[in-house]
């Protein structure tokens, strides 16, 4: 078939950036006098809305520090607790999309349900995304997250391309059926020799 695909958007977290939320579990549940507290409930509802731009980063941390009734975390702290996650970046992929950003042939974009907190800690720590994609797309400054089908609508009114125009990457089932009803080929991330492969296969290139 005829390729008609000019951009590429790419998921961040266990896409470009393995993510590991248990390292933070273990550095946080033993400073918590909440016995209590649902790991999942209690962190994932003050996360969201830290990664929707509802929450400042002090406010973060006072909603944390509520939730977990931990006395003795200061919040520089909870902030290197929290920024814990991170572990291997997926080198062959990064190449592979600086290469299509350097050839010109595609436009490559990163879209992300992400906070400051991260981005800041990665740009100085790990890797400044900026590098590597034609731009990147925040969720906390964008004011919504994925899968709400209007962060996909909005980026691409931004870009300026068609969803047929466009390959979606994600780990997240939810997210790519959500991209793939808009109407973009959606590709789930499994590993990083897999990702390669699908996309090489809709792109015809080798």
């Amino acid at each position: 078939m005829t390729n008609t695909i000019k951009a590429l958007i790419f998921d961040l977290g266990n896409v470009i950036v393995n993510l590991n939320m248990r390292k933070f579990y273990k550095k946080i549940l033993p400073k918590s006098d909440n016995k209590q507290i649902n790991i999942y409930k209690d962190l994932w509802e003050p996360i969201e809305k830290l990664d929707k731009g509802l929450f400042s980063k002090e406010e973060f941390y006072q909603e944390a520090k509520k939730r977990f009734q931990f006395q003795d975390v200061g919040k520089e702290e909870f902030f290197n607790m929290f920024n814990s996650i991170f572990d291997s970046l997926n080198y062959k992929l990064l190449d592979f999309i600086k290469k299509l950003k350097k050839d010109k042939m595609y436009k490559v974009f990163a879209l992300s349900n992400t906070n400051p907190l991260h981005v800041e800690f990665l740009a100085k720590n790990i890797i400044d995304f900026r590098d590597y994609f034609n731009q990147v797309f925040y969720s906390f400054e964008l004011g919504m997250i994925k899968p709400d089908p209007k962060i996909f609508l909005h980026v691409l009114e931004h870009i300026n391309y068609k969803p047929s125009e466009c390959i979606f990457i994600d780990d997240n089932r939810k997210n790519v059926k959500v991209a793939e009803q808009i109407g973009m080929i959606g590709i789930q991330f499994r590993n990083e020799t897999k990702i390669l492969e699908e996309i090489k296969e809709v792109l015809s290139i080798n």
